[in-house]
């Protein structure tokens, strides 16, 4: 099959107010096929309010000749920032060599202590444009002690040649990963395990209890897996697994909900 090849085109710009998504938003001028221009707004991810940079813009794919159906959508284009001339003094080096291009992360550019007072701004916006409230009194966020390696619970897809992963960002490409900043250390060392050998699709799923040390891994890994997984020091179970929270014991399913932060 022949890919479409798709345009590219690239404009510098200004970015400007930061949406709730994390994206940043840039106005480009285009002309129509009636030759008449208009401003169009771009969101634009991994940026910072003020950063003036060069962005890319992919034209989204065109449906192939007589295969436009129904369910036939055009898709917004794709966006990235393709060179930094002017950065933020909010900008920081983003830990994770993949972000920017992984779909799950959208603020580790972003300092800390900025990315808090960001989101202390979404929730005011939030309750002013949709609860009504002029002026709602907001505490200050609470920082987190510990902002990575904090999640007790990741689902992991799983590409057509077995490697587990997370989706790029505005696509369903799994990219294979052997270890996460954010996932627990017990999480990224099964993960390395698991990224030795083909998996089944289409997910992985992973949790771990911080307390307990219980790991629960789905669908279960054959038992020379969990053997190896046993010789690190984990402790693997089939179905279900424990975690303490509050002084009370939790049972946990791989469909359970439990909050994936127990600190």
């Amino acid at each position: 099959m022949i890919e479409q090849e798709q345009l590219i085109t690239y404009y510098s710009v200004i970015l400007g107010n930061m949406t709730r998504e994390g994206d940043t938003l840039a106005e480009i001028l285009e002309q129509d096929t009636q030759g008449t221009v208009h401003t169009r707004t771009l969101h634009v991810p991994a940026g910072l309010p003020g950063e003036r940079v060069t962005i890319a813009v992919e034209a989204p794919a065109q449906p192939r000749p007589g295969r436009r159906g129904r369910r036939w959508k055009l898709r917004p284009p794709r966006v990235w920032i393709s060179e930094i001339h002017q950065s933020s003094p909010l900008r920081v080096q983003a830990p994770c060599p993949a972000f920017g291009t992984c779909g799950g992360c959208q603020l580790q550019h972003m300092q800390y202590a900025a990315q808090l007072a960001w989101k202390r701004t979404v929730v005011g916006q939030l309750l002013h444009d949709i609860g009504g409230f002029d002026n709602p009194p907001l505490l200050e966020t609470v920082p987190s002690d510990h902002p990575w390696h904090y999640r007790n619970h990741m689902r992991f897809s799983v590409n057509r040649s077995g490697q587990p992963g997370l989706t790029a960002r505005g696509t369903h490409r799994v990219l294979p990963l052997t270890s996460c900043p954010i996932a627990h250390e017990h999480i990224n060392t099964a993960l390395g395990v698991l990224s030795q050998l083909p998996n089944e699709r289409p997910q992985a799923l992973i949790r771990c209890g911080t307390v307990t040390g219980q790991m629960l891994i789905q669908p279960q890994p054959k038992p020379e897996v969990i053997e190896q997984l046993t010789a690190m020091g984990l402790d693997v179970h089939p179905d279900t697994m424990e975690e303490v929270l509050a002084g009370e014991t939790f049972r946990i399913r791989p469909s359970s909900f439990f909050q994936t932060n127990t600190a």
